[in-house]
C-alpha cells in the first residue's frame, strides 16, 4: 500500500504489519519508509481491536514515545475514506420534472413512501414513472438517461418495494442473505448508491453494504458476515470476495449493473 497524507495536518495512514487480540497491541508499517510505528488498542475506536488483523489499512497520527513512534487517533481507513466521498458525492438532487403521477400513485409502501417525502420529493420523474411499475412487476429493464434524472431512485425503490413485501411475509427471521446485488465502475459511485439506499430504505429495516478495493478487505467481510439483503460492490473487490467464499450470490433476485457502459469501457467486459 502506498503511504499518502491525507488533508489532516500530519495525518497519514498505512498498513498493519501484526496484531495481537490478546495482549491489546501491534505494529503498523510505514512504506515510505520502512519504520514500524507501535499500536495500543486503547487508541482505536471502540469495539475495533478484535476485528484488527494484518494487512488491514489504518488512518492516524503519530505521536513520539520514549521507546520510539506510536499510533494515536487510529481510524479504519475504509471509513475514512467512505465518510469524504459520501460527504464529496452526495446523492444528486434531480430535477422535478412533471410526470404527470405522484409517488403515491405508484403502489409504494408507506415506509418507503415517507422517505421519499423526507428528501423532499413528492412527483417521480419521467424514468423514475416508467421504470418503477416494470420493476415492481418483475421486469427486466435496460433504462437510459441523464445524470440528474433520478435514475438510482428508479430502481432503488421499486427494489426496496419488493424487498419490504417479501421480508414482511417472513417475518424477517432467517439469516439475511443477499437479496440484490449492484455492481458500479467506481468506489465512488458505489457509495453514492448507497447512501440513496440508506436515505429511501431508512424506515423499512433493510441492511445494505458496500464493498470496493483499495482499502483492507476485513471491516467489509465483517458486514457481510453479519447478513447484509443489498449488495452494491465494484467488479474487482466482487470477485475476490467470492472466490474467498465470502459472498454467496445464490439467493439473489435482482442484479442491478449501474453504468455498465462505463465498466465496459473499463475493460470489465471479461469480468
Amino acid at each position: 500500500m502506498k503511504i499518502k497524507m491525507l488533508k489532516e495536518a500530519q495525518r497519514m495512514t498505512g498498513t498493519v504489519k501484526w496484531y495481537n487480540e490478546k495482549k491489546g497491541f501491534g505494529f503498523i508499517t510505514l512504506d515510505s519508509d520502512g519504520k514500524d510505528i507501535f499500536l495500543h488498542h486503547t487508541t482505536l475506536q471502540p469495539n475495533e481491536d478484535n476485528n484488527i488483523t494484518s494487512g488491514d489499512c489504518l488512518t492516524f497520527t503519530i505521536k513520539p514515545q520514549k521507546k520510539g513512534l506510536a499510533a494515536t487517533q487510529v481510524t479504519r481507513l475504509e471509513e475514512v475514506v467512505q465518510s469524504r466521498i459520501s460527504k464529496k458525492n452526495k446523492p444528486l438532487k434531480y430535477k422535478q420534472i412533471d410526470s404527470g403521477l405522484k409517488f403515491a400513485d405508484l403502489d409504494l409502501d408507506s415506509k418507503i413512501l415517507q422517505a421519499v417525502r423526507d428528501s423532499g420529493y413528492e412527483a417521480p420523474t419521467p424514468i423514475q414513472a416508467q421504470a418503477i411499475p416494470i420493476i415492481l412487476n418483475g421486469k427486466d429493464i435496460l433504462g437510459c438517461a441523464q445524470t440528474g434524472t433520478g435514475k438510482t431512485a428508479a430502481f432503488a425503490l421499486p427494489i426496496l418495494q419488493r424487498l419490504v413485501s417479501t421480508k414482511n411475509n417472513n417475518n424477517m427471521k432467517t439469516k439475511r442473505k443477499i437479496s440484490v446485488l449492484v455492481v458500479a465502475p467506481t468506489r465512488e459511485l458505489a457509495i453514492q448508491i448507497k447512501d440513496s439506499f440508506n436515505i429511501y430504505g431508512k424506515y423499512t429495516g433493510l441492511r445494505n453494504t458496500v464493498v470496493y478495493g483499495g482499502v483492507g478487505q476485513n471491516p467489509q467481510v465483517k458486514k457481510l458476515q453479519q447478513g447484509v439483503d443489498i449488495l452494491i460492490a465494484t467488479p474487482g473487490r466482487l470477485l475476490d470476495l467470492i472466490r474467498q467464499g465470502h459472498i454467496n450470490l445464490g439467493y439473489v433476485e435482482f442484479l442491478i449493473l449501474d453504468e455498465a457502459d462505463r465498466m465496459l469501457d473499463m475493460g470489465f467486459i471479461k469480468d
